[in-house]
């Protein structure tokens, strides 16, 4: 499904937590997501995303949290629609051909532009993904307890009798 960040959603939402076995996870104290980012009014929410779940991976993978650029896939990633919108596992794909990029050495313009990939990056690529069904909450809380989500999902928990899920935004 294409993400078209342009179009807001006034009832959005999900399954409940459900039954939570532990007391959840939460990636943002664990060091594995950075600070929220302004997308602006370009529709690269699909990019915000798709790096937001490649830095956690990252994280957990090597104890080490960069912050990718998304202007990388907003100029780079022809399968994707640039502020127009895109999909997080198109630009996944593209991470497994292409090293993700710093922002600091790709910054955000909030607007398409001619692709400025170097070749170099990070020296950050997929490896590969999983596409995880929003139907199913056990399946959903397993994915969270291995990374974060490319929704922006970065953990589950529960106060005082009260399931929850905890998202970030671009």
């Amino acid at each position: 499904m294409l993400t078209n960040c342009k179009k807001s959603c006034g009832t959005c939402g999900g399954p409940s937590p459900g039954p939570t076995p532990t007391n959840g996870i939460d990636w943002r104290t664990k060091g594995a997501v950075n600070a929220v980012k302004n997308q602006g009014s370009c529709g690269s929410c699909w990019s915000f995303s798709a790096n937001m779940a490649m830095e956690g991976a990252h994280f957990i993978a090597s104890g080490t949290l960069l912050s990718f650029a998304e202007q990388q896939l907003v100029d780079c990633s022809k399968s994707n629609y640039g502020c127009n919108g895109g999909m997080q596992n198109t630009s996944f794909q593209y991470y497994e051909q292409n090293y993700a990029m710093s922002e600091s050495s790709y910054p955000y313009q909030g607007k398409g532009g001619t692709c400025r990939y170097n070749n170099r990056g990070t020296g950050v690529k997929a490896s590969g993904y999983k596409k995880v069904t929003a139907d199913s909450v056990s399946t959903i809380k397993t994915a969270l307890i291995m990374d974060s989500s490319a929704i922006g999902m970065v953990g589950y928990r529960s106060a005082n009798r009260v399931e929850y899920w905890i998202a970030r935004n671009s």
